[in-house]
């Protein structure tokens, strides 16, 4: 066992703490050894939402729907949805029409104009309290009757974990996985903080999008590897192509 553990890439997640423990699994799967540092603190806000008169509702993070389905119980719509972990979070959560995008939110505005209409009622577009861009004001753009909820806010962490800290110092990790532009924001800033940017030069950084690769720019890396397109499949595609 002590053998396997050693030839066993570590890889060192950034998401927060619910996606985390999902894709530690699939990477263990994978014949790696994660170490979870969630660099974002999720604080759910639910709240009642009058949902009269919508025809779909757009989540682009499994958090929003988490946080909607704590006070709401309307699932009689359409759910839109970024990325695998939401939309499967939709399905768990009773939504039996689910339209899933893994190109990003751009790629979903091209969706729910191809597939809604503005006759048939507002979009709801329910989200945490940053987001890169507004679908529900894009879509009004197009005639839309939209409108956005926040029902969750992601804090970042001010320091690393005990443990997170520690791998890094000992240059024991092998790679970083990067969701998100703020996360990789982060993690630029409390390796500077610790003044540990010589530990990134060991490091190989995996980002599940361009602008993800954007915020960690100011760090020397071993590696760089941006996913062919913004989706987990695709980043774990990459990961296995560097280390098998």
């Amino acid at each position: 066992m002590i053998e396997v553990l050693k030839i066993m890439p570590k890889v060192m997640i950034t998401r927060p703490k619910a996606p985390a423990k999902i894709l530690a699994d699939r990477l263990s799967d994978l014949g790696y050894l994660p170490i979870l540092e969630p660099l974002l603190k999720i604080h759910l806000h639910p709240k009642p939402i009058d949902c009269s008169g919508v025809q779909a509702v757009v989540f682009t993070s499994a958090h929003a729907v988490a946080s909607f389905c704590k006070t709401n119980t309307e699932y009689r719509f359409a759910a839109f949805a970024v990325g695998h972990a939401t939309a499967s979070e939709a399905r768990s959560n009773k939504f039996s029409v689910v339209y899933q995008g893994t190109q990003g939110a751009k790629a979903l505005i091209d969706e729910i104009l191809d597939k809604c209409s503005p006759e048939m009622g507002e979009i709801l577009h329910v989200s945490g309290d940053e987001v890169k861009i507004n679908i529900a004001r894009a879509l009004q753009e197009f005639g839309f009757k939209a409108r956005r909820e926040v029902v969750y806010r992601a804090e970042p962490v001010k320091k690393f974990s005990e443990p997170g800290f520690e791998a890094l110092k000992k240059g024991t990790i092998d790679a970083v996985i990067f969701f998100s532009p703020r996360t990789g924001q982060n993690f630029a800033n409390l390796i500077r903080n610790a003044q540990m940017e010589g530990v990134c030069r060991t490091l190989r950084a995996f980002c599940f999008s361009r602008p993800v690769a954007a915020e960690l720019n100011c760090l020397a890396w071993k590696d760089v590897i941006i996913a062919r397109e913004p989706s987990t499949d695709s980043l774990l595609a990459a990961l296995r192509k560097c280390f098998n």
